[in-house]
């Protein structure tokens, strides 16, 4: 439950934003029928002047910011830099989620550029950026989400394994190509049909209360459900006890002396014989017991003193090469979440290291544009570039 924290929430509270929008939508709708409009509405004329049009479809890794599929339109100029437009639209999606990270959805879901218009559909492994222009026909952000849902379900293994082999991803191309076709045929704003007049103030009031009745019961709606929701998704935070560990210092144990025995030996009796008397013996004396010896006690090691380190990360997905040359073979592609190491500098060219996919660790150069320093970079890895 816990790892659905962040999805339940914004879910449930786009759902409602949706609905609310829809039935305001609906609301204008019949008012305006109402008031007596025998003309096409706004919508209408907008969508007869401004064609709808999907320009190219970008189906992008989340985390990487690596191209999995791409779709142009028919009669479109072949975009060369398809891998690095979606390289620049996961930076510029961090970007916005790092900087305006009390947003309640969290996430950029359109880019306006001149005449052209970038929709944003986002999922928990990949999203999708549609370039189109003109205007929108109605259900086109719905019909979106629903794409991007059913293409978690049957490829989300494969789009969170993907590692930049094309060989491992399902033939997407044809599923854009669908998914345009359906955006194109959807049917545009329909006009009202002629009613009667009707005063335009006699009703009004009733549809706007009925429109704040409804808004009411979706706001109170959300509000119990989030309460309803809260122990469930948080549930209690109880204090959890933790084990510490407690060094006893060890007890000299003091070593078994073997104590001396008196033995008794037997004097012979003196013979009837002309013989001196017997001399006394001494007795035997007691031998003190041998005292404990303490323990050697143990001398602490001394501690290493950290040295001062410098770090290095991606700002953005980059082709390494093998030698520090902008004409050299790009051999590998390395994502931003990936761990890099330095290992030398050479004029604008920095010498990484990192552990692939498969547990193997790899070397190569990248420009230094590309990577963002922290820290004092050492004397020792800095290769000087000798001057003509």
């Amino acid at each position: 439950i816990q790892a659905l924290n962040p999805i339940i929430i914004p879910t449930i509270g786009r759902f409602v934003r949706e609905s609310l929008r829809e039935l305001r939508e609906n609301i204008e709708a019949q008012l305006r029928n109402l008031s007596g409009q025998r003309d096409v509405t706004g919508d209408a004329a907008i969508a007869q002047a401004l064609p709808f049009h999907v320009r190219e479809i970008f189906l992008i890794q989340r985390d990487s910011g690596l191209l999995l599929a791409h779709y142009q339109a028919d009669g479109q100029e072949e975009d060369e830099d398809s891998d690095l437009i979606s390289g620049m639209l996961t930076a510029i999606r961090d970007f916005v989620r790092d900087s305006f990270g009390d947003v309640q959805d969290g996430e950029l879901d359109a880019i306006q550029y001149g005449e052209q218009r970038i929709v944003i559909r986002g999922g928990t492994a990949v999203y999708l950026a549609m370039v189109i222009t003109g205007y929108e026909p109605p259900g086109t952000t719905a019909h979106l989400s629903q794409f991007v849902s059913e293409l978690h379900l049957q490829h989300g293994r494969a789009f969170r394994q993907y590692s930049g082999d094309p060989a491992t991803l399902p033939a997407l191309e044809p599923q854009l190509a669908n998914l345009s076709r359906e955006l194109t045929t959807l049917p545009p704003p329909a006009a009202p049909q002629p009613t009667p007049m009707i005063p335009a103030g006699r009703f009004t009031g009733l549809w706007v209360l009925l429109g704040l009745i409804f808004l009411l019961i979706g706001g109170t709606y959300y509000l119990v459900l989030g309460y309803k929701l809260y122990p469930v998704v948080f549930g209690l935070q109880t204090a959890t006890p933790t084990m510490t560990a407690t060094s006893i210092p060890p007890t000299a144990v003091p070593t078994h002396t073997a104590t001396p025995t008196a033995t008794h030996t037997p004097t012979p009796l003196p013979t009837a014989t002309d013989t001196p008397p017997p001399t006394n013996t001494p007795l035997p004396t007691s031998t003190p017991m041998p005292t404990s010896t303490p323990m050697p006690t143990s001398t602490p090691l001394p501690t290493a003193t950290s040295e001062p380190a410098f770090t290095l990360q991606l700002v953005a997905p980059v082709w390494v090469r093998a030698v520090p040359d902008g004409n050299a073979l790009q051999e590998w592609v390395v994502g931003t979440e990936t761990a890099v190491e330095p290992v030398a500098f050479f004029g604008d060219w920095v010498q990484i290291t990192w552990v692939d996919s498969t547990n193997t660790r790899q070397q190569g150069w990248v420009p230094s544009r590309w990577v963002n320093i922290q820290g004092t970079i050492p004397a020792p890895i800095v290769t000087p570039v000798r001057s003509n």
